[in-house]
């Protein structure tokens, strides 16, 4: 479980009972999380955070990205004029070819199930993809 709090996110391990600080983001602003497994990833202005141990410790990319959303081992990651996909859990990253979408959109949210992905961007629409392509 994760709550959002102001400079970071309070983590807790065991369902809610007790919480401690997870990273420390001063100025930066969350703006999604994602778990996959025991990998979470959290999305703030200027880079992204992942921890492959529940939230105990934390690497850092120094990519900025607004919205995040998970299927299994596949993490999603919209930002400002592009996506990334990590197929193992947020662990390593690839830029994604994307066809047929208006110059820089600006992804703000992102939902994905077994079958489709939904990535809603801010004024240029919504789009889906059916397929995880690269």
């Amino acid at each position: 479980d994760m709550c959002i709090r102001d400079s970071g996110c309070a983590v807790s391990i065991n369902n809610g009972t007790s919480w401690y600080c997870g990273p420390r983001t001063y100025d930066l602003s969350i703006r999604s999380i994602a778990t996959s497994g025991a990998n979470v990833i959290s999305a703030t202005s200027y880079m992204m955070y992942t921890s492959a141990d529940k939230g105990s410790s934390w690497e850092t990319f120094q990519v900025s990205m607004n919205a995040l959303a998970s299927n299994d081992s596949i993490v999603y990651a919209g930002g400002n004029g592009g996506m990334t996909i990590s197929r193992d859990g947020g662990t390593n990253w690839k830029w994604m070819d994307i066809y047929g979408l208006p110059d820089s959109p600006k992804f703000t949210s992102i939902i994905t199930n077994d079958s489709v992905s939904f990535a809603a961007t801010l004024g240029k629409g919504v789009y889906y993809s059916k397929d995880e392509s690269e």
